[in-house]
């Protein structure tokens, strides 16, 4: 498994992260990434101030059904204090390691067998986990890989 961390100022020299803004150009490249084209993705623990809806806050995972629009409203969103974001082979359903969703809680993978978890820390940093590096490599941003989780 690999950690990639992001500030603001990785992804637009900010000094404040987590925006809703910064969020969705995170989620907008991963959507497009053929490595991901086969895959469902899941919400859950959605906390953010500013022009949100109720959808995906639970601190359980829900199947988003319309991914572009959900980017569209985190995009509106002005700071993100939790979320996660997971991408799953459609065939595969998803399988939680931790007794509730939420990036607040114990650092690393959240679900079994997932392709990509993006998790929102609390204003604080967007940790994208991943298998595959070739998908970590589209959303740098100019950070650094740490490839020292250990597991699989």
């Amino acid at each position: 498994m690999i950690l990639l961390q992001l500030r603001g100022a990785d992804i637009d020299g900010s000094n404040v992260s987590c925006t809703g803004p910064q969020v969705a150009s995170v989620l907008d490249v991963l959507a497009i990434a053929p490595e991901l084209a086969r895959c469902i993705w899941y919400a859950g623990a959605i906390d953010a101030s500013g022009a949100m809806s109720q959808s995906h806050r639970e601190r359980a995972l829900s199947r988003v059904a319309d991914l572009a629009g959900l980017i569209a409203t985190l995009r509106s969103a002005t700071q993100l204090r939790d979320g996660v974001f997971v991408a799953i082979e459609d065939s595969i359903p998803p399988i939680l390691l931790a007794e509730i969703v939420t990036a607040d809680g114990p650092i690393g993978r959240l679900v079994a067998d997932a392709v990509v978890e993006v998790h929102v820390f609390d204003t604080s940093s967007i940790d994208i986990y991943s298998t595959h590096q070739s998908v970590l490599d589209r959303v740098r941003f100019g950070s650094t890989l740490r490839d020292d989780l250990g597991g699989d």
